[in-house]
């Protein structure tokens, strides 16, 4: 097994309730922790060795769909990608997913998912 202890991360003043997904490239089996609101840390243990992309999913509905003449609210996604790994500002052009593999009893400590800024469709669901 491998431990990923995470900071939550919300673009806004606080960070709202969400759940964070691992999921595993070769099986494709998705481990999740819920973390609550304003929460500091989160931890997950995951079997190792073993390669996931990291993401998460707010769990009301917080943002307003641009697309949709009502603007209506939905969920809203975050992706750990190459951004989130390197330098998330506007000169980061490069939202994809970025796959963090692990190894057994490896430790990670405040791990960020933290890209809001790419085409909505490129993060996972559940």
């Amino acid at each position: 097994m491998a431990t990923v202890y995470g900071k939550p991360y919300y673009p806004s003043d606080y960070t709202p309730e969400m759940t964070v997904y691992a999921r595993d490239l070769k099986s494709g089996k998705t481990y999740s922790v819920n973390v609550p609101d304003s929460a500091p840390q989160y931890k997950i243990k995951l079997p190792a060795p073993a390669t996931y992309v990291f993401f998460s999913w707010t769990k009301d509905r917080l943002g307003t769909n641009v697309d949709d003449p009502e603007g209506l609210y939905r969920k809203v996604g975050a992706l750990y990608s190459h951004c989130s790994a390197t330098v998330l500002d506007v000169t980061c052009d490069n939202h994809s997913p970025e796959p963090v593999a692990l190894k057994p009893n490896q430790v990670i400590r405040d791990f960020q998912i933290s890209d809001y800024y790419y085409d909505k469709d490129q993060v996972p669901q559940p």
